[in-house]
């Protein structure tokens, strides 16, 4: 990748000892598959096959980076893979004592933890998320009736392999912020028909007619 995508071309130095099938995803993608930047990202996410969970798990503990699992509605800190739990399916992952971490306990007495940045400038953060790749299917987490062959899911550029740029919209989808609003404007112009239509059809799926995407897609 070109100098501007400096925080990906040190991820890929990172995870080279990492051998397991990976993708990156999250807004991440959008530029990855624009080939520029296009804005300023908080966060850096990538994806493993849910089956490949363990030794995404084993991989960052020995890299001695500290592992916060998303656990119902709190996190639970893993400090080995006895501590994994089945309902965990993403963590975060960063350096032990990074300042832009803290934790808080919510009304329900969860353990949570906060980001507390707006751009993310070293690889001092990674998002990993589980998912589900059978019978070459990628399969929406969120909803399982929705689906998108493998091929046309996870893509390369470079020599990076990341999410499909219709599937990070729909993980956006449920969250019409400004920044999710700017991703779908600088995104949608560069989806093929196929693509397209996949979303829309998705996006009718989980949601009927009532999303604000489907206008423009239309």
């Amino acid at each position: 990748m070109n100098s501007s995508f400096t925080l990906i071309n040190d991820l890929v130095k990172f995870l080279e000892p990492f051998h397991v099938a990976w993708f990156v995803s999250g807004g991440w993608s959008i530029d990855i598959h624009l080939g520029q930047v296009m804005r300023e990202r908080c966060d850096l996410d990538i994806s493993v096959s849910y089956s490949d969970r363990l030794y995404a798990i084993d991989f960052f503990l020995r890299k001695g980076w500290q592992i916060e699992g998303k656990l119902f509605g709190g996190f639970k800190t893993l400090h080995s893979l006895s501590d994994y739990n089945e309902n965990i399916h993403y963590f975060w992952s960063f350096p032990k004592g990074a300042v832009f971490i803290s934790e808080f306990t919510d009304e329900g007495s969860n353990r949570r933890i906060a980001y507390n940045r707006k751009t993310q400038c070293e690889l001092d953060y990674i998002e990993v998320f589980f998912d589900k790749i059978e019978d070459g299917y990628f399969i929406y987490r969120r909803d399982t009736r929705v689906k998108r062959y493998v091929d046309k899911a996870i893509l390369e550029r470079d020599g990076i392999r990341y999410l499909a740029p219709e599937l990070v919209l729909l993980f956006k989808s449920n969250s019409l912020s400004e920044k999710n609003l700017q991703d779908f404007d600088i995104t949608i112009g560069s989806l093929g028909g196929e693509a397209k239509s996949w979303l829309t059809s998705s996006l009718l799926l989980l949601y009927g007619k009532s999303h604000i995407w489907l206008k423009r897609l239309n």
